[in-house]
């Protein structure tokens, strides 16, 4: 399943109808009828997102927002409220009491799945970032972070210079930050300088139909403004382009019409969570990098790995899904250092770790553990993509022989892997360093078998 989604509505029409459309998507679908049952289901198990009606029974969908956020563990999951009418006002109140958006009912299917899969990735994203300090935390090297906040920066790229002027005027009576109106080559302009903009407002439309959704790729790739919010303003009518606009990576949307409170109330939300999600980039990265990193391949090091395992390994228990671990090493090693020297054997171990970073996905983790071997933990992952991730990545890894330094030869070089998997939901009960165990039996076999495979531990199987 793709996460956990709590929809409350009384009209059990209503209710069936969005837990099929999210269903087909392969999400987890709990629904109730009422404001008071959301919240004890949302404390028991707190969802991953929750749709509410904007009125229900017992209170209306704003209260039931604010309520939900104050409960332990629910601050950042979004909500999203439905209504039939929705109206400029309804929005701004939505926003307020803390909601991502109001979704128009009857719904567009396109639209929606693709809000879904957008909110799915910032909370993915945020519970990475905050597992990655709840590591560095357990290890005793986090830092307090800054009560300090400096001044955001906003950038608007308007259709045109006097709307950008306009919608500037407007906006600045509602925010203290400074607004610039830019236009589309001031606006890449200004992501290569040494300091981007932090949020980035963008008409779907600038010079041509699609240029603000090429825009907001352009912007995605550059490590400048590859964290930046991004809120596209698009026609509520051309759900194509709110879906694209969307799977892009924009952060939020803004349908034409919209009254200005509202603008400024996104760009607070969507400030408060780039700052949020900045603060612990940076509490992670500097807290790690002299204690936790390896420095010669600039992976984590063992420390941090088993800390990190542990914390996959508990919320794996709570949410029942399953997770990887995965042990490789570098087949005949030592005659590597044997034959080219040390030097080739630290560039061997430096391309296999990037290598092998570069082709698993953000939320996974790679470690080396020590010489020539690296542990890896995949969250969230079946056995079968396990062994398809683990069989990717020997092909990889085979693929290009390693340039050697100082010189124009290079040298073949292969990995054995090693698999286990946690248990299936109900059967979560095997420890860590038994599961870590079983990987390191499982590459013993690779190794005898005739290495450059992965072989899968006999309970993974």
């Amino acid at each position: 399943m793709g996460g956990r989604i709590l929809v409350a509505d009384s009209v059990a029409t209503n209710r069936i109808a969005l837990a099929a459309i999210l269903k087909r998507g392969r999400y987890n679908v709990s629904m109730c009828s009422t404001a008071s049952d959301a919240l004890q289901m949302a404390r028991a198990a707190p969802p991953d997102l929750v749709f509410s009606a904007s009125e229900l029974p017992d209170m209306p969908g704003t209260r039931l927002t604010e309520r939900l956020k104050a409960q332990t563990g629910m601050r950042d999951v979004p909500v999203l409220l439905m209504s039939r009418d929705r109206e400029a006002g309804d929005v701004v109140s939505a926003l307020a009491a803390g909601a991502e958006d109001v979704m128009p009912q009857p719904f567009n299917e396109l639209a929606l799945m693709a809000r879904t899969r957008s909110l799915m990735r910032a909370r993915e994203t945020d519970r990475a970032l905050e597992q990655h300090q709840s590591t560095v935390r357990c290890l005793g090297f986090s830092e307090q972070a800054p009560d300090f906040a400096p001044a955001a920066r906003i950038a608007l790229v308007a259709e045109s210079r006097a709307r950008g002027i306009a919608l500037a005027a407007q906006l600045k009576r509602e925010i203290s930050q400074p607004v610039a109106t830019l236009d589309l080559t001031g606006a890449l302009a200004e992501a290569d300088s040494a300091a981007p903009p932090d949020v980035y407002v963008i008409d779907a439309t600038l010079e041509a139909p699609g240029d603000g959704l090429r825009l907001l790729a352009d912007l995605r790739s550059r490590p400048g403004t590859r964290h930046a919010a991004i809120v596209i303003i698009t026609d509520a009518d051309n759900s194509m382009a709110v879906a694209n606009a969307l799977d892009l990576g924009a952060n939020d949307l803004l349908l034409v019409g919209f009254q200005p409170q509202e603008l400024a109330l996104r760009l607070k939300n969507q400030l408060a969570r780039k700052r949020r999600a900045d603060l612990l980039r940076a509490s992670v990265e500097d807290s790690m990098r002299l204690a936790v990193i390896d420095p010669l391949t600039g992976l984590y090091n063992r420390r941090y790995a088993y800390a990190h395992i542990a914390q996959i390994d508990e919320l794996a228990r709570k949410t029942g899904r399953q997770y990887a671990v995965m042990l490789a090493d570098i087949d005949r090693f030592k005659a590597i250092n044997d034959t080219w020297g040390h030097a080739a054997g630290d560039a061997v171990l430096a391309e296999v770790a990037k290598r092998l970073r570069d082709n698993l996905r953000g939320i996974d983790m790679v470690a080396r553990i020590g010489g020539e071997e690296f542990l890896m933990a995949l969250p969230k992952t079946s056995d079968i993509d396990a062994r398809m991730a683990a069989e990717r990545l020997c092909a990889l890894i085979a693929r290009d022989p390693v340039r050697l330094p100082g010189s124009d030869q290079s040298t073949a070089v292969t990995i054995s892997i090693g698999l286990a998997m946690s248990g299936a939901k109900g059967r979560l009960s095997l420890p860590v360093n038994t599961l870590i165990d079983k990987a390191d039996r499982a590459l013993y076999c690779a190794k005898a078998e005739g290495r450059n495979q992965v072989t899968v531990s006999r309970t993974a199987a």
